[in-house]
């Protein structure tokens, strides 16, 4: 996912006593949506994530319109997750 086209690129740093102590990575990547095909051919692409070793999860959001119709996909999910302990 080097070469990412659209969505965000989410760093989240935390620290304790003045030191990095977690580093991570992630992506959340909206896809328009317009029927149930479209939605399931999405999910089995957020599988692949994880059967290809590219990260552990995935969370997936499906939105709808104020008709019930769908409209979007977000999948969210930990590219990579670095982790320093000092305590």
């Amino acid at each position: 996912m080097e070469n990412l086209k659209y969505g965000k690129k989410i760093t989240t740093e935390s620290f304790f006593d003045g030191k990095m102590t977690k580093n991570q990575v992630s992506y959340s990547i909206p896809v328009i949506i317009k029927d149930k095909s479209q939605t399931l051919t999405e999910i089995i692409k957020s599988i692949d994530l994880i059967s290809l070793k590219k990260t552990r999860s995935v969370t997936i959001t499906i939105k709808s319109d104020d008709s019930f119709n769908l409209k979007m996909l977000t999948k969210e999910y930990i590219v990579e997750k670095i982790i320093w302990q000092y305590f």
